[in-house]
């Protein structure tokens, strides 16, 4: 995911190839509960909402069922929780 979000940033050559060949990876990893096994499923997220290929609008809409019980969850004041619940309401818009 650090990868990822080094070639979100244009940290490295061939951005589009490598994004494409690790969602690829990423979708490999599915645990049918909407989420990537052994991936950090918000870290993960947050790189796919920046990626502008089907593929990850793909895996967004496949970890959308997470996303909706993450937005009916009350934060209950936690910081992180909170930018969780952002983040899952952003890109439940966009998918």
């Amino acid at each position: 995911m650090s990868l990822w979000r080094n070639l979100l940033a244009g940290g490295l050559d061939n951005q589009e190839k490598r994004l494409e060949s690790g969602v690829r990876e990423l979708k490999k990893s599915r645990d049918d509960k909407g989420r990537w096994g052994r991936y950090p499923f918000y870290y993960a997220v947050l790189a796919l909402n920046e990626m502008e290929f089907p593929a990850a609008l793909k895996e967004l809409k496949y970890a959308a069922p997470s996303l909706e019980r993450m937005v009916k969850r009350d934060p209950k004041g936690e910081v992180f929780a909170e930018r969780r619940q952002m983040l899952a309401k952003r890109v439940l818009a966009k998918v």
